[in-house]
């Protein structure tokens, strides 16, 4: 990731009026904090400490793996979808699953016209197609 990230280092942006802190007073409204438990980028223990600084923000777990957590749970979806649109957070505590674990069993299986069994797990119908001919 740092060498991913160090093209960014050198950039001459400033901003003057940009909010540095502090980080503990009340907002108007709630602010929702999301995060994943194996985010291999963003540490969990950031957006825990983060829900704990703010004042009436809620943290949302993702019990799942990656970075970015909306593309991959559809109660994170429906949790963030909702608070955009009424600011309305979840109950405190609340975890969501991912849809999909990697290397597990898959939910469901599919028989070809060749008889084959394959997955379909996690693969869009469109790039399956593609990949198969």
């Amino acid at each position: 990731m740092t060498w991913i990230s160090s093209i960014c280092q050198p950039w001459p942006g400033k901003d003057a009026d940009r909010y540095t802190g502090p980080f503990t007073k009340p907002t108007s409204n709630p602010v929702l904090v999301v995060g994943a438990r194996f985010d291999p980028i963003t540490r969990y223990q950031g957006a825990v400490t983060l829900a704990h600084l703010l004042p009436r923000s809620r943290l949302l777990t993702l019990d799942g793996w990656g970075h970015v957590s909306l593309p991959k749970s559809a109660c994170i979806n429906a949790h963030v979808s909702r608070y955009l649109l009424t600011t309305q957070v979840p109950a405190r505590g609340t975890v969501c699953q991912p849809d999909v674990v990697p290397f597990t069993q898959p939910a469901s299986q599919t028989q070809t016209a060749s008889g084959s069994v394959e997955s379909a797990v996690g693969i869009p119908p469109v790039v399956h197609r593609a990949i198969k001919g």
